[in-house]
């Protein structure tokens, strides 16, 4: 089973969700992020019988958010397989979102704790870029 939360509006606040639906293999990773206002909204324990293989967790958010999911995970002891970007297709038309679309992929095994520490730093090296290069955009 898989858990869609209905979408908010963007002057919405970001209301602590319950979890009482969340499949078990996915729910302390939903509750992690969404304590540090990352926006999820759809999440997968994955496996063979599950729509992701592997733990799978969707985010509205920038690119801020995304670096700050990734420090999050990581310096939680959680290895990220995948992080990307998604764009809406209508037709043969790209269209930008108001605020983007990550899907984030697990991997299955956790990280060992040198590794979760480096990763960490690594992780935080890569959020701060990004804050530099917003800052230049702006």
């Amino acid at each position: 089973m898989t858990t869609v939360i209905p979408e908010r509006s963007d002057s919405a606040p970001l209301q602590p969700y319950n979890g009482s639906d969340l499949e078990p293999g996915i729910a302390r990773v939903v509750h992690l992020l969404r304590e540090w206002g990352i926006d999820t909204y759809y999440s997968c324990q994955g496996g063979e019988t599950h729509s992701c293989g592997n733990p799978t967790v969707l985010f509205r958010g920038d690119e801020h958010q995304a670096f700050q999911a990734l420090a999050l995970l990581y310096g939680s002891g959680y290895r990220v397989h995948e992080l990307r970007k998604v764009w809406q297709l209508w037709g043969l038309e790209l269209h930008a979102i108001p605020r983007p679309t990550w899907h984030l992929t697990l991997c299955s095994a956790p990280l060992s704790p040198a590794m979760a520490s480096r990763a960490q730093e690594d992780a935080i090296s890569l959020q701060r870029a990004g804050d530099t290069r917003t800052a230049e955009t702006t």
